[in-house]
């Protein structure tokens, strides 16, 4: 049996309790010894969970033990600074999505990761989600034909339980937390536009909270909206409509079933997807763990212990996704006004 792979968790919030129920799951390959949250009880429950040592800094976490590899699952101001923390220390590493929230941080990682050789890899999830990553593949394999049309979105209430997200610089607001899962999808299929045009609003407060995004291809315009709407109550949800020459795929979130594929005319169907899981609710109620998150951070575990290539994910690729978010946060105005 392989050596298990040793993790210090940084961050304790929302993403870190669904990264840490990953790990749970993922018990066979990887082991948390050590949780670091500025909220000191944050990493003290989630330590308590899994006979893990717990700390108040991240420093004070790679200096007092040994590890393999951190996963950093703070505010994304932070994320490159604790990169590179990681790497100093001789580090593997894997970081949330966004990257980075400038250039200048993501082109410091990537000098970093060439000049140190270790394994970094970003969460940019649905890559790995099974419905987006089914139409990828079966879009790779020419199943469907050509995609004649596109359009996604991510809507939801604004995430004002945590004040950072409202701050663009901390987070990048929406455009860079939100609106880059969809940009890095259609990046991962279509590879990158000729042109992006992009507009959007800013309610109630002066932050960007709604816009519409153009990628153009050369035979095709795909459509991509983002919102944080000012109703708390208004559910949160991932859609999307691929139109392609023999047959037509939707998904959303907020329905069941939420994956249909409409071929001709017969009644849609629910294709068998063999990598989807399900998950009850976490303990303490917060994101059902998802067979996304464990199929992206058991790929990096793989090649931590197997010592293979990162070539999912990468650091590079992460990168131009967040190049191509800060170009539309622009076009926008800013992410503030």
């Amino acid at each position: 049996m392989k050596k298990k792979v040793r993790i210090g968790l940084v961050g304790c919030g929302g993403i870190g309790r669904t990264h840490l129920n990953a790990f749970m799951y993922l018990s066979e390959q990887a082991e948390v010894v050590a949780t670091a949250d500025i909220i000191p009880e944050r990493a003290r429950t989630y330590a308590a969970e899994v006979n893990a040592n717990w700390y108040a800094s991240a420093e004070e976490m790679v200096r007092s033990e040994e590890l393999d590899m951190i996963d950093i699952c703070v505010p994304t101001i932070d994320h490159a600074k604790l990169a590179l923390l990681g790497m100093d220390h001789g580090l593997h590493v894997f970081i949330e999505k966004p990257l980075c929230l400038t250039a200048a941080e993501g082109e410091a990682l990537i000098a970093k990761q060439q000049a140190t050789g270790l394994k970094v890899m970003v969460g940019q999830l649905l890559r790995f989600w099974t419905e987006y990553r089914y139409v990828h593949d079966r879009y790779v394999a020419g199943d469907f034909g050509r995609l004649l049309s596109a359009s996604l979105s991510r809507t939801g209430s604004a995430p004002v339980w945590a004040e950072w997200y409202m701050d663009p610089d901390r987070s990048g607001t929406l455009g860079l937390d939100l609106h880059i899962h969809d940009i890095d999808f259609v990046r991962f299929m279509l590879g990158e536009p000729e042109e992006i045009y992009s507009r959007g609003n800013y309610y109630p407060e002066p932050t960007l909270k709604n816009l519409f995004t153009i990628l153009q291809y050369p035979d095709l315009a795909i459509g991509i909206e983002a919102a944080w709407h000012h109703n708390s109550a208004f559910p949160f949800s991932m859609k999307f409509r691929l139109g392609f020459e023999k047959a037509l795929l939707t998904y959303d979130s907020s329905v069941t079933p939420s994956f249909l594929i409409y071929e001709g005319d017969a009644q849609p169907y629910t294709p068998e997807i063999p990598d989807r899981l399900e998950f009850p609710p976490s303990k303490d109620g917060s994101m059902t763990q998802s067979s996304g998150h464990i199929l992206e951070l058991g790929y990096f575990l793989d090649c931590i212990q197997n010592d293979k290539v990162v070539e999912q994910n990468t650091l590079a690729d992460a990168f131009k996704s967040v190049t191509t978010c800060l170009e539309i946060i622009r076009q926008c105005g800013g992410a503030k006004k």
